[in-house]
């Protein structure tokens, strides 16, 4: 019986060890800790030798595809790639190019299953808590100031949000800015990371713990029978 007893009680420490187990979404607001959190191959939209392209409504680029209607109902605003080769926009009406977002301005990413979306968002403004935010899986990903960012010069600063869905797959995203934010800001994306992982759902890896678990204790129980 001692070896049925641990058996089992092998069995009930897997279940427990994968119940314990933190699943779903979760925000990021560190880029190194995003990255070193993240499994399978990583793709990242950078945007290099792109100066001066221009990305249409629902135009797909690096596996990404980029829909911004509510800056199109503007009228003559398109996305553009920006001399540094980061994301902004472009007045088609004018010569003048605006090549930064304005606080309040938005818009929408779809890509290939994963298990990750994040991104850096580049300003040299004031900006404060809650100015860029991520949303994907009904999670949301604020900027937050004391995180992390990079000094890029001139005054430019980088700063680093990102959502890691470990339990269900990740195909679209909404970014998201503080329209009300005062002072108000001007912003450019890069850096855009997906994965081509594919998250496996938690019930699946209990299940299959469990059955792993419990077969070897059916085993050990034929074998002290015998």
């Amino acid at each position: 019986m001692h070896r049925i007893a641990k058996g089992l009680l092998l069995a009930a420490a897997v279940v427990f060890l994968f119940t314990g187990t933190t699943y779903g979404a979760t925000a990021y607001t560190d880029y190194d800790s995003f990255m070193a959190d993240l499994t399978g191959t990583i793709n990242v939209l950078d945007f290099e030798g792109m100066d001066g392209h221009i990305i249409e409504n629902n135009d797909t680029v690096g596996g990404v595809t980029f829909s911004y209607p509510e800056i199109l109902s503007i009228g003559g605003i398109s996305m553009m790639v920006n001399e540094f080769e980061e994301l902004g926009i472009i007045d088609d009406f004018t010569t003048d190019y605006y090549e930064d977002f304005m606080n309040g301005d938005g818009f929408s990413l779809s890509f290939a299953p994963s298990n990750a979306i994040g991104m850096y968002f580049i300003t040299s403004n004031t900006i404060n808590n809650g100015d860029f935010t991520i949303t994907a899986n009904g999670v949301s990903a604020d900027l937050d100031i004391s995180s992390t960012f990079i000094d890029l010069g001139d005054g430019y600063y980088g700063f680093f949000v990102g959502i890691i869905d470990d339990e269900t797959p990740i195909i679209s995203a909404d970014i998201t800015s503080n329209f009300d934010a005062d002072p108000g800001f001007y912003y450019t994306v890069d850096d855009i990371v997906t994965t081509s992982a594919v998250p496996v759902p938690p019930t699946i890896l209990l299940l299959g713990s469990s059955l792993l678990c419990l077969s070897g204790a059916g085993r050990r129980i034929k074998k002290f029978f015998k």
